[in-house]
């Protein structure tokens, strides 16, 4: 849980190339059946904290005086999950640090991560930060709800056990394709249909608009007559074939096909 972020969010800028172009569409022969043990199911790392962060954990005179509400709302935010829960989450940090008689403090703290929080920026504390695929905002699958329920198990009762760290221990992002956004588009479209399957057509094209690099994903599965639809709002032009450290290609908008065999 991050707090500081929103000071340092004030600060940072990153340059734009105002030149669009189409990048190159990959053709579903370079990559066969899809196979989630290799690569595309998402994993979650396990539990970890860096407690409150970039923020006091408590006062002179009590140093841990609402670190539990931290590592509380880590628990949640490693696991991610709908725009709904992060905002429970994080009204329940809220709630939490005043119930310590930290007030004002509780506000601050609020504040900082419904800004710096979001699934939409790639940080070692934004929501669902403790899977190796980007998965943005949504209910959980029940293949996630299962890692979910095998990570909390080890995860101390007594939450002031758990040791902190100066960052959470973020999963490994690896690329089969190359590509981040698009192993992050074959890692969904794997989530929905629970099985392997082959990519009959794919195309991919980047543009620029309005201040910001849109790339556009479609991805059409064996056993399924319309594509799969993604949409990712990036920080730079290269975003996609790279890892930036604090700011990554984000998933905008899926649009799913009806139905699929």
């Amino acid at each position: 849980m991050k707090v500081g972020f929103i000071f340092s969010l004030m600060t940072f800028a990153l340059g734009f190339s105002i030149l669009a172009h189409d990048a190159a569409a990959k053709g579903a022969s370079g990559f066969g059946e899809v196979d989630p043990d290799k690569y595309y199911a998402n994993e979650l790392a396990p539990f970890s904290s860096d407690g409150c962060s970039r923020y006091a954990e408590g006062t002179s005179s009590n140093t841990k005086q609402w670190n539990h509400c931290c590592l509380q709302h880590d628990v949640i935010y490693w696991q991610g999950g709908t725009q709904q829960q992060r905002r429970d989450a994080d009204e329940a940090l809220n709630q939490c640090v005043a119930d310590t008689g930290a007030t004002f403090r509780a506000f601050l703290m609020w504040l900082g991560v419904r800004v710096g929080g979001s699934a939409k920026i790639n940080t070692s504390w934004s929501w669902g930060y403790g899977w190796n695929l980007d998965r943005g905002y949504g209910p959980l699958e029940q293949a996630e709800k299962n890692q979910v329920d095998q990570g909390l198990a080890i995860v101390p009762a007594n939450l002031n056990d758990v040791v902190t760290k100066h960052a959470p221990t973020r999963p490994q992002r690896k690329s089969v394709t190359g590509d981040f956004c698009l192993d992050s588009a074959i890692g969904r479209v794997y989530t929905k249909l629970g099985r392997p399957f082959k990519i009959t057509e794919t195309s991919s094209e980047l543009h620029y608009n309005s201040g910001r690099w849109l790339r556009s994903i479609k991805i059409v599965p064996n056993g399924c007559g319309e594509p799969f639809q993604f949409s990712f709002d990036l920080a730079g032009k290269n975003d996609c074939s790279r890892v930036v450290v604090d700011v990554w290609a984000r998933v905008q908008s899926v649009t799913e096909p009806e139905s699929c065999k």
